[in-house]
């Protein structure tokens, strides 16, 4: 009787423990697994295929289509076949040509995907490759072909770095975009990442009622996809066209602004690269060779590149003198050509000096000592309140997101940053746009178009609106961006009248004189230091200017790396896109026989 008992016991506990085992199955398969084989049983009923939308189109400010869509075709490997991949590469090898270590990539990229999220074999197959595939269909199962809207450059090769790039989602973009395919394309620089959200669209998809084999049976549901919004920017891609040809065979930027608006007319890069290198995707070799290229053709210099202003800031140091009533403008400053500052002695460009100068000579031949003294009298921190009132030191707010800050120094920043003591010195250099300030090119564009507006900081920008589905146009207000510096009117106009001395009263900047054009301008030449010391190689040339005197339409911002003189080297180049701009007729040579000393 016991022996039977303990059996009985044993049968129950067995049966308890079988029973918990069939619980914790049922709980792994209803709660733990539960997405996986709901995916599952759908997927042996329906069969959902998605259609990508096409990205908007991109317009110049002339309506001219500057980026445009053009289908291609696909060949993607579906998830449930991925135990065979090497069969499937073998097979498909034979006719077209497979990179598989970007497709070994993808493959442990999306691993962690949901299961229907096919696996991009080759991106752009060409006619004979898809009549090939079609042709043994049966052979190929396990290969789907999608067809897909691709970037297309009417004006290949202009304008990249402001267009900027498309491209898959990476794993980095997977926390922002995390609601999207992951093979959706994407902006990754330039108006295509700022404005990716109105260009991108909405996909569509067709489910299918499916047989245990996947054979469609009858179409069940769809959604048809909405194409993005078109943008037309406030770009001239014919203008660009030209600037870039200008900026051709050297290393710096141009930014030309309308300076009614803020809008920019163009804004180029050197040296750059081709669009078309990222289209369907770019190698990983000629990714490499792009991104380890020493001359940093990725790089956007009139956004991202940092320099020094040099004299181009001496701007800036007059409208602070003025309304600080530490200067008038017919105030004169003994020039000897030196000043000592401690046991240092700085140094005009002017061996002999420039004797005894005013606001507006000062300006016009670049007298370094005046802005020295001036620079010492209203001291670092003033130099800096009034730099970042101009918009310096920070963000212009331009519709790119590369855009970089720049610095504006004063001893707080010294102490904290390179934790140093300031001394009288770096303010005498600061005076000058040298030492440790660096600004961009279009912060520089944008204090010039404040300049030009009599003190209203106009936001620079490219959209000056967009087309929605239905074909309406929504300009964007840029002018309810508008800032108000607070410096006097009357300053401002004074200030114009020496720049307009500098190009046009034998000036540093005469290279820009046009024969009944009022242009207007600031020269600026930088030395090239290193590790504190000056290098060997040439300096920056800067010219920064507007026109006419009255009424300004545009301005113009050339920076040249190591091209020598700015009144030399970047003066002529931005006289030929002035002459460009107001129709007049352009000389075949960037080369001027003026020759500037700054």
């Amino acid at each position: 009787m016991e022996r039977i008992l303990l059996k009985i016991r044993f049968i129950e506990k067995l049966i308890i423990i079988i029973f918990i085992l069939i619980l914790l199955s049922f709980f792994r398969i209803q709660v733990l697994h539960h997405s996986y084989y709901k995916e599952l049983s759908l997927k042996n009923i329906t069969k959902k295929i998605e259609i990508f939308a096409p990205r908007g189109l991109i317009l110049d400010r002339n309506g001219k289509i500057i980026v445009d869509n053009r289908n291609i075709l696909s060949l993607s490997l579906k998830r449930e076949f991925i135990e065979k991949k090497e069969e499937v590469y073998g097979r498909a090898s034979k006719i077209i040509n497979l990179d598989r270590h970007y497709i070994d990539k993808e493959i442990e990229r999306k691993k962690y995907l949901p299961h229907f999220i096919p696996i991009l074999l080759k991106k752009g197959i060409n006619f004979e490759e898809l009549s090939l595939i079609e042709a043994r269909k049966t052979d190929f199962p396990e290969i789907s072909i999608i067809a897909e809207p691709l970037r297309y450059y009417p004006f290949e090769g202009i304008a990249s770095h402001v267009i900027g790039y498309v491209g898959s989602i990476s794993r980095d973009d997977a926390f922002i975009y995390g609601d999207l395919n992951p093979a959706s394309t994407i902006g990754k620089t330039g108006i295509e990442r700022f404005y990716d959200s109105l260009l991108r669209g909405e996909n569509g998809w067709i489910e299918y009622i499916v047989d245990s084999k996947g054979k469609i049976i009858k179409k069940k549901d769809s959604k048809l996809y909405k194409a993005g919004n078109s943008l037309k920017l406030t770009l001239d891609i014919s203008l660009q066209k030209f600037v870039e040809e200008q900026l051709e065979g050297t290393k710096g930027s141009v930014v030309v602004m309308d300076a009614r608006d803020g809008g920019i007319l163009a804004l180029a890069s050197s040296p750059s690269f081709s669009l078309a290198q990222f289209t369907p995707s770019i190698m990983p070799e000629d990714w490499a060779l792009l991104s380890q290229n020493p001359d940093k053709p990725l790089m956007n210099r009139a956004l991202q590149g940092l320099y020094s202003p040099g004299s181009v800031f001496k701007i800036v140091l007059a409208l602070a003198g003025m309304q600080e009533g530490i200067i008038k403008p017919e105030d004169t400053i003994f020039c000897p050509g030196y000043i000592n500052v401690g046991s240092e002695i700085y140094r005009c460009w002017k061996g002999g000096g420039h004797g005894h100068t005013n606001l507006y000579r000062a300006i016009v031949e670049s007298c370094n000592v005046y802005f020295y003294t001036l620079g010492r009298k209203l001291r670092p921190e003033k130099i800096r309140e009034y730099a970042n009132l101009l918009g310096l030191g920070e963000l212009t707010g331009i519709d790119i997101s590369e855009e970089m800050r720049g610095i504006i120094p004063d001893p707080q920043w010294k102490e904290e940053i390179r934790k140093e003591t300031w001394y009288q010195g770096d303010t005498v250099i600061l005076s000058i746009g040298q030492g440790y300030i660096l600004l961009t090119p279009i912060q520089v564009a944008s204090l010039i178009s404040t300049v030009a507006n009599d003190g209203i900081r106009k936001t620079p920008h490219f959209l000056d609106g967009f087309y929605d589905s239905e074909r309406r146009f929504h300009r964007v207000e840029w002018e309810l961006k508008n800032k108000e510096t607070g410096i006097k009117k009357e300053f401002f106009e004074i200030l114009k009248k020496c720049m307009w001395g500098v190009v046009n009263d034998g000036g540093t900047g005469r290279a820009t004189q046009i024969q009944g054009l009022d242009v207007c301008g600031k020269t600026g030449t930088v030395e090239v230091v290193s590790r504190g010391r000056v290098s060997s190689l040439k300096p920056h040339a800067w010219f920064a200017g507007f026109a006419p005197l009255k009424n300004p339409e545009i301005v113009v911002v050339v920076l040249l790396e190591n091209a020598g003189k700015g009144g030399e080297k970047a003066a002529p180049l931005a006289r030929n896109i002035f002459l460009y701009y107001f129709g007049k007729p352009v000389p075949s040579t960037k080369e001027t026989d003026i020759r500037t000393v700054e």
